[in-house]
Parts: structure tokens; C-alpha cells; sequence
């Protein structure tokens, strides 16, 4: 949980970073994701995906009410970098399916050439561990030894997709 914990302390300091720029109205934005990441950092990974689903929610609410930033929010990247940060803190919480849904909502956003790229090999990772849930040869206590070393390392699960080199 160390390294999880420390990959969801750096996503907020970059969102606490890019609230210094000015926009204000992200702070509930900021604060939505702050609590999902406190969740995971205290090693929570039973995370609920109904509290998952809620988290998106308050963001998107929160995106809503920053309408005249909207523009310049969108240019920052910083609705997707923060969806896609809640998309790879679901697929550490073993939650792929939670996964997937937050990476179709990031890519109704500005997505730098990078972003998109994360979020391939993240969609291809939920998918694998969707599989291996399904295949009659995963044991039902598997869980942690399961999909989750995929996240871990880029390529070390062997089959990583060329964009895994390009996670930042």
C-alpha cells in the first residue's frame, strides 16, 4: 500500500499545484478526489464502487459549477489528469470495472497525446482483470496476487501495450 499510497499523494499535490493557477472553482474538484485517494491511502482497497461512482459524481457536479472557467479548465487537462488518476486509483483497488467506466468519463474530456495513451493501456489492464476474474481458473481468493502486479511495473506483466514505457 506504500507505493499506492505515495501514486495518490502525487496526484494531489499535482492537483493542488494547478489550483494555484487561478481557478478557483477547482477546489471541490480537488476535494472529491482528495477523499477517494485518502480512502485508498489508508489502504482501503474494499473502496465501494458506489463511493467510486459518487467521487466522479461530485466532480463532474463541481465541473458543472466552474462553467465560465470551463474553457480554460478543459486546456489545463487537469478534469481528465484528475479522472484518470481515479481510474488507475480503481484499478490498484482491484475494481476494473469502476476502471473502466472512469476512463470513458476521462475521454469526454481534453486529452493530451500522452493521457490518451495512459489511458489505453489502463482500459487494456481492467479488461485483462475482468477476464482473469471470469476465467474458471482464477481461484475466488486470489484477489491481491491477481490483477493487480499488471499496475505495478509497465511491461512486467508481459503482454503490455507499446504506451505502458509512456506512463509519467
Amino acid at each position: 500500500t506504500g507505493a499506492d499510497g505515495h501514486r495518490g499523494s502525487a496526484l494531489l499535490a499535482s492537483l493542488q499545484a494547478k489550483n494555484k493557477d487561478g481557478a478557483e472553482a477547482l477546489q471541490p474538484i480537488a476535494a472529491a478526489i482528495e477523499a477517494v485517494v485518502a480512502q485508498l491511502v489508508q489502504g482501503e482497497s474494499c473502496l465501494s464502487g458506489r463511493r467510486l461512482r459518487r467521487a466522479v459524481h461530485h466532480f463532474e457536479q463541481a465541473l458543472g459549477r466552474c462553467q465560465q472557467d470551463k474553457s480554460a479548465l478543459e486546456a489545463t487537462g487537469l478534469p481528465a489528469r484528475a479522472l484518470s488518476g481515479l481510474a488507475k486509483c480503481c484499478l490498484q483497488a482491484d475494481k476494473p470495472f469502476a476502471c473502466l467506466q472512469t476512463c470513458r468519463k476521462a475521454r469526454q474530456h481534453f486529452l493530451p497525446e500522452w493521457m490518451q495513451q495512459e489511458l489505453q493501456y489502463m482500459e487494456q489492464a481492467a479488461r485483462a482483470a475482468m477476464q482473469m476474474r471470469e476465467s474458471p481458473a482464477a481461484q475466488p481468493g486470489a484477489g491481491a496476487a491477481g490483477p493487480v502486479p499488471l499496475v505495478r511495473q509497465g511491461g512486467s506483466a508481459g503482454g503490455g501495450p507499446p504506451g505502458a514505457e509512456a506512463e509519467r
